[in-house]
C-alpha cells in the first residue's frame, strides 16, 4: 500500500514538473511571438513607406502576420487555462495522498491564483484587480501597436479594392472572435476542463481496450 502511494506521489510530482516546464515555455512563446510579429510588421511598414506601388500587397502581408499572431496567442491562452486547472488538480491529489505534511503546504498554483487569476469573475480583492489590469495592458498594448501599423497601411492605400476592404474586415472579425474566445475560455474554464477530462478519459479507455484486444489477438 505504501509502495503504491509512493509511486503515485512520484508520478504526480513528475507530471507537475513537466507541466510547469510547459508553462514557462508557453510564456516565453507568447513574448517571442509578439516581439517577432512587431518586428516583421515594422519592417513591412517601413518598406511600404518607400514602395507605394506595393502598398496593397504589403498590407495583406501585414494582415496575415497579425491574424496569425492573434490566433496563435489565443490558442496558447486556451492551453494555459487548461494547464492551470490540470496543475491545480495534481496539487490537490498530491495533498490527498501525501498526508499531513503535504496538506500543510499550499502549492504554487493554488497560492498564486488568489492574486494572479485571469478569470474576470474572480476579482475578489484589490490586488487581483491590479494584477489583472497590468496583465491586460501588457498584453493589449503590443497587439494594439501591431493593429495600428496594419490599419495605417490600410488607410494609406489610395485606391482600395474589394480585397483590401475584405482584408480589414477579416482582421476585425479575427480580433473580435479572439476577444470573445479569451473571455469565454476564462469564464468557462472549469467547464472546459471538465469536458477535457471527460473526453480524454473516454479516449484513453478506448485506446487501452484496443491495445488489450491487439495483445490477446497475438
Amino acid at each position: 500500500m505504501d509502495q503504491n502511494i509512493d509511486n503515485n506521489e512520484a508520478e504526480i510530482i513528475s507530471e507537475l514538473e513537466q507541466c510547469r516546464e510547459d508553462e514557462r515555455n508557453s510564456q516565453n512563446q507568447v513574448i517571442q511571438v509578439i516581439v517577432t510579429a512587431g518586428t516583421i510588421l515594422a519592417l513591412i511598414f517601413g518598406i511600404s513607406s518607400f514602395q507605394k506601388k506595393y502598398v496593397n500587397i504589403l498590407f495583406h502581408m501585414s494582415n496575415l502576420v497579425l491574424c496569425t499572431t492573434i490566433c496563435y496567442i489565443t490558442s496558447l491562452g486556451i492551453s494555459a487555462v487548461l494547464r492551470y486547472h490540470y496543475i491545480r488538480n495534481l496539487e490537490d491529489e498530491l495533498a490527498k495522498i501525501g498526508g499531513e505534511h503535504h496538506k500543510r503546504i499550499i502549492h504554487w498554483n493554488s497560492f498564486s491564483s488568489s492574486i494572479t487569476t485571469k478569470n474576470p469573475l474572480h476579482m475578489y480583492n484589490i490586488y487581483t484587480k491590479m494584477n489583472y489590469a497590468c496583465y491586460s495592458i501588457s498584453t493589449v498594448c503590443p497587439i494594439l501597436f501591431c493593429v495600428v501599423i496594419t490599419s495605417f497601411q490600410y488607410f494609406s492605400i489610395n485606391e482600395k479594392c474589394i480585397f483590401d476592404v475584405g482584408g480589414i474586415i477579416t482582421l476585425s472579425l479575427v480580433m473580435f472572435l479572439a476577444v470573445v474566445v479569451y473571455f469565454v475560455s476564462s469564464v468557462k474554464a472549469p467547464t472546459m476542463y471538465k469536458k477535457a477530462i471527460e473526453i480524454s478519459s473516454r479516449e484513453q479507455e478506448k485506446r487501452c481496450k484496443h491495445s488489450e484486444m491487439n495483445t490477446l489477438s497475438w
